[in-house]
């Protein structure tokens, strides 16, 4: 597309008409406001409205009472944090470990040697 475009003069210049007045017509001019003004206003309007439809309501916006200055602080008891040796867990019970007695020494000491070479098996005829 932006190949085309700058081809030809004419479409270049369209094109920049085109975003000048967009962009005009979003930001506005010193005489007109622009589309982001005009939705600025609208919103500032709905909240307006909004509030005063709030008012009307009369909702306590603060249910609890200001603190006083003449309540009691409460006292605060130090915490105590645990050992880190005691947060360890010192667990006991079945080893899912599987035994192993896998002997390289006696398997070499066996005279049969068995290479395999593929996982087909082999047919007798």
């Amino acid at each position: 597309m932006y190949k085309f475009l700058f081809k030809n003069r004419l479409a270049a210049v369209g094109f920049v008409v085109l975003t000048t007045i967009s962009a005009a017509s979003l930001v506005g001019t010193e005489d007109n406001a622009g589309l982001i003004e005009k939705t600025a206003q609208e919103i500032e309007q709905q909240k307006a409205e909004f509030e005063a439809e709030m008012g009307q309501m009369q909702i306590p916006k603060n249910t609890a009472p200001p603190p006083s200055s003449a309540e009691p602080s409460i006292a605060r008891e130090p915490v105590e944090f645990t050992d880190d040796e005691e947060l360890i867990d010192q667990t006991e019970g079945f080893d899912p470990t599987p035994v192993d007695s896998f002997d390289p020494a006696a398997i070499a000491q066996q005279e049969e040697v068995v290479i395999i070479l593929n996982n087909e098996p082999v047919s007798e005829e």
